[in-house]
């Protein structure tokens, strides 16, 4: 009977096991220890964030999102140039040495396509300008006035031709041209020559001045109402009288000076001219902005790295690298109020890796963001901490192969549903057919059963087994 008893005994323990076991399942599953970290530029320009905006337990991965914003002051306060309106006359040189040949076109064709290039990428990346174009040859003619429709910007660039070289009166014109008030105003003047003719009321000027001295004289009163001058000049025989009237790139006489070869005016006019243009227009903007992303070696040991999207903005590395353990993003400049985003997946190779259980393991070791502001300083700033993860070993119920995350779904679309059908009409009675809350669970039951019918029918084939036992009789 002894013999039986503990027969009986070790049936019952092996039905506790079996049933605990079914019912209780422990799997490795990926937490979240800190969700994100942010980080001041300096003079809070604006920030560098990391945090993970996506995850799945189950299966080990998160989703991280760099951000580096240049949000600094001039989002709330109008008062600064960012937020003015700006205003640009393009004042171009038509006289007849603009035909001069250049390759296989006139130099007054490269030109007129370069500014055409030069007024639609500012007016495609900025708010509030307007250009207007004067013309100036025998006389100075306003081709256009101040507007932002780049087909009108286009028809008076590629308007009006002379002989002469009468900047003069082209500098009268746009000092008498922008609107009043607080706003943005720049002058851009494109030539190939040393003025050499005036409005006939001025040659019998009382002082006697030339008309480089005249001319001179009205470009400083153009600077004096406070509008930021650009002057590009190609190349000459003789420099003297340009210097005379413009100064030296080194020391202009105002604003900024460009003494280039032809081979460079289609350059200097997209790029120089234009960066020149944007400084005055995005007081605030950052330049050369560059995001260094390094991870630690249990990131890159244990975990796939891979993009979910190309950046925003600017370029990345392909994968991590192999030496220095990080990727650069090459963003380039971010003007005032814009954010530059990056998303990357890290997913666990192996999530029964119980090497690294209960590890909080940091997403990154650091991300170190640079840039230069428009005075050319440069800066440096470290975000030093980052979001945090763990490996665990986590209890999981059996619940009819539905996972919490679909539990938590199910509730919150059913009492969105409710909360929908009450706001729709309260007098309403609810349709009782329809199960509130989760429905029954009946795998737990069924694997209790299937279990307590193996360990029975193991029972009854040892106890038939056993009946020889005398005190069993």
């Amino acid at each position: 009977m002894r013999k039986f008893l503990k027969l009986i005994f070790c049936m019952l323990l092996i039905l506790f096991i079996m049933v605990y076991l079914s019912t209780n399942v422990f799997a490795n599953t990926l937490s979240i220890i800190q969700t994100s970290q942010e980080k001041k530029l300096e003079n809070e320009q604006g920030y560098i964030s990391k945090k993970i905006v996506d995850s799945n337990a189950n299966t080990g991965e998160v989703t991280i999102e760099l951000e580096v914003a240049n949000a600094n002051k001039s989002s709330t306060d109008t008062s600064n140039n960012s937020k003015k309106n700006t205003e640009i006359f393009l004042i171009m040189d038509e006289s007849y040495s603009m035909t001069t040949k250049l390759g296989g076109q006139s130099r007054r064709n490269v030109i007129r396509e370069s500014s055409k290039a030069l007024a639609k990428n500012i007016l495609e990346n900025y708010e509030n300008v307007k250009i207007g174009v004067i013309k100036f040859a025998d006389e100075a003619k306003m081709t256009t006035d101040l507007t932002d429709n780049i087909d009108e910007i286009n028809k008076a660039i590629s308007t009006y031709e002379g002989y002469v070289t009468n900047l003069d009166d082209a500098l009268i014109l746009a000092q008498n041209s922008y609107s009043s008030g607080n706003i943005n105003k720049l002058a851009i003047i494109l030539t190939d020559g040393c003025p050499n003719a005036i409005s006939v009321h001025r040659e019998t000027n009382e002082n006697k001045l030339t008309t480089a001295q005249l001319t001179k004289q009205e470009l400083i009163n153009l600077n004096n109402l406070n509008v930021n001058i650009i002057t590009m000049m190609t190349e000459l025989e003789s420099t003297k009288t340009a210097e005379e009237i413009f100064g030296t790139q080194e020391n202009p006489t105002v604003g900024k000076y460009y003494y280039i070869a032809d081979s460079d005016i289609d350059q200097i006019i997209k790029n120089n001219i234009y960066n020149d243009i944007i400084e005055n227009i995005d007081n605030y903007q950052m330049q050369n902005v560059k995001i260094v992303d390094f991870f630690p070696q249990d990131i890159t040991e244990n975990f796939e790295f891979s993009y979910v999207a190309n950046p925003n903005m600017g370029t990345t590395s392909k994968k991590i690298d192999e030496n220095y353990k990080n990727i650069q993003w090459d963003i380039g400049t971010l003007k005032s109020g814009e954010v530059a985003t990056l998303k990357y997946k890290l997913k666990i190779k192996n999530i029964n890796n119980d090497e690294l259980l209960n590890k909080t393991i940091s997403t990154n070791e650091k991300v170190i963001v640079t840039y230069t502001d428009k005075s050319s300083k440069d800066y440096t700033v470290t975000l030093d901490d980052s979001p945090k993860i763990q490996l665990i070993k986590e209890k999981e119920v059996i619940n009819d192969n539905k996972d919490d995350n679909t539990k938590d779904s199910l509730e919150k679309n059913e009492n969105d549903e409710n909360k929908k059908e009450e706001s729709e009409n309260v007098n309403e009675p609810k349709d009782s057919t329809q199960a509130s809350g989760m429905l029954p669970n009946t795998g737990k039951g069924m694997m209790i059963l299937l279990n307590f019918l193996i360990v029975s029918v193991i029972s009854v084939i040892l106890y038939k087994k056993n009946r020889k036992f005398g005190d069993i009789r």
